[in-house]
C-alpha cells in the first residue's frame, strides 16, 4: 500500500472517533456523530473504590484532545490559477470496505457489530511496517463506548506504542490513561497521561506548537484527578494549579482545585477560588460552595 493510501486509511479509520475541540473548529469529516460534545465528556460513575470521588468534576474526554487528525503534515494548496485535476473514482478495498462498515455501526450504536468489523479489518491487514495502530485505536474507542476499559486499554496500549510523533500515538496514550483513570488505576493513569504530556511537549512542541499549547491543558487536569485517587491531594493541588496557568478559563479546574484546597483546610484559598470560578461558570461555582457547607 503505497504512502498516499495508507494516509487516507488513517483518516477513515479516526474520523469517527473525532469529534470537535472546545477552543477551535475541525473539519467537518472528522467530526463524530455519536461521541459527546466538549463539555459532555468525563466519567459516568466514579472508578472502583473512589470513595466521595463524585464530589469532583469528572475527568476531561479524550475528544478534548482529538482535533488535529488529518490537518498535520498536508501539502500546501495550490497557487491561485492552478488547476488540480479529481481524481476518478475508484472501488473501495476489502479493509476499507469493512472499516467503513465499523465507522457506521458505531455511530448508529450498534457496538457489538463494530467491534467485529473492526477486528475482520486488524485481521485482515495483518501488521505490516507501515502499522500505526490506527484501527487499534478506533476498536479501543468502541470498547470505551461500552464501558468495557479493560479491553479498550488493550487496544490503546498497541496503538500507543506506533511512531511517537503520529496522531494516532499521541490519542491512543490519552486513552489510554482515560481507560486507567476509569478502571481506578491511578498509578497507570498517571504514567500514560505524563507520557502524553512528553510527546505534546517533544516532537509536537516544535512541529505544531499552537496544537501543542492547546491540548497541554487536559493530561495536567486529568493527572490531577488521578492524584487525587491516590489520595496526593498537595500534588493534585499543584496539578489544578498548572491547568489554570495554562488554560485560564477551565471552570472544571477552578472546581476541582477549590474542593481540594478546601478539604485541605485552605478554607481562605478555596473561597477565593470559588469567587474566581463565579465568572466562568456561575453553576459549578454554586456546586462549589455548597460542598463548603
Amino acid at each position: 500500500m503505497n504512502r498516499s493510501r495508507c494516509l487516507a486509511l488513517l483518516v477513515v479509520a479516526v474520523s469517527l472517533a473525532a469529534s470537535a475541540f472546545a477552543d477551535a473548529p475541525v473539519r467537518r469529516a472528522l467530526q463524530d456523530p455519536a461521541q459527546k460534545q466538549p463539555g459532555q465528556g468525563g466519567r459516568k460513575n466514579p472508578p472502583p473504590g473512589a470513595r466521595g470521588f463524585e464530589q469532583f468534576a469528572g475527568r476531561d474526554a479524550a475528544d478534548k484532545l482529538i482535533k488535529g487528525a488529518g490537518t498535520r503534515r498536508f501539502a500546501p494548496a495550490p497557487a491561485p490559477g492552478i488547476m488540480m485535476k479529481k481524481p476518478p473514482p475508484r472501488p473501495l478495498t476489502p479493509l476499507e470496505t469493512l472499516v467503513r462498515d465499523a465507522e457506521r455501526q458505531r455511530a448508529a450504536g450498534n457496538y457489538e457489530a463494530a467491534v467485529a468489523a473492526y477486528q475482520k479489518a486488524i485481521e485482515l491487514r495483518g501488521q505490516p511496517v507501515s502499522d500505526e495502530g490506527d484501527l487499534q485505536y478506533a476498536l479501543g474507542k468502541v470498547y470505551s463506548d461500552m464501558e468495557r476499559y479493560e479491553d479498550a486499554a488493550t487496544e490503546f496500549r498497541y496503538a500507543s506504542t506506533r511512531r511517537p510523533s503520529s496522531e494516532t500515538a499521541l490519542y491512543a496514550t490519552y486513552e489510554l490513561g482515560n481507560a486507567y483513570l476509569d478502571l481506578g488505576k491511578y498509578a497507570e493513569a498517571v504514567a500514560a497521561y505524563e507520557k502524553t504530556l512528553q510527546i505534546l511537549s517533544g516532537e509536537w512542541a516544535k512541529s505544531e506548537p499552537r496544537l501543542s499549547a492547546q491540548y497541554l491543558p487536559y493530561p495536567h487536569y486529568n493527572i490531577g484527578l488521578a492524584h487525587l485517587g491516590l489520595g496526593q491531594k498537595e500534588q493534585a493541588v499543584a496539578d489544578f494549579e498548572k491547568v489554570i496557568e495554562l488554560k485560564p478559563d477551565f471552570p472544571k479546574a477552578h472546581f476541582n482545585l477549590g474542593l481540594t484546597l478546601w478539604q485541605l483546610g485552605r478554607h481562605d484559598a478555596a473561597r477565593a477560588t470559588q469567587t474566581r470560578l463565579k465568572t466562568l461558570n456561575a453553576g459549578l461555582a454554586d456546586k462549589l460552595a455548597a460542598l463548603f457547607k
